[in-house]
């Protein structure tokens, strides 16, 4: 794996998240009041929201490390 490689992390955090989606999916079948509606608005929106966000700057990240490591290559 080089040092620019983040897709093992950024997978794992994906599985989570889908996970959690799926749970909660499940959960809502059962739970449906004023607090289940909070808590997704509260709580599961946001975290989409911010891997969404976070997962486009693993990948720029990602590039930029991996252009870093193809630039050092000769004195490696």
């Amino acid at each position: 794996m080089s040092l620019g490689d983040l897709s093992g992390g950024i997978g794992q955090l994906q599985d989570a998240l889908e996970k959690l989606q799926a749970v909660w999916s499940e959960t809502r079948e059962e739970w449906r009041d004023a607090n289940s509606r909070h808590f997704e608005q509260e709580f599961l929106r946001p975290i989409a929201l911010e891997f969404s966000q976070a997962y486009t700057a693993i990948q720029r990240l990602s590039d930029v490390l991996k252009q870093a490591e193809r630039d050092c290559e000769p004195w490696r």
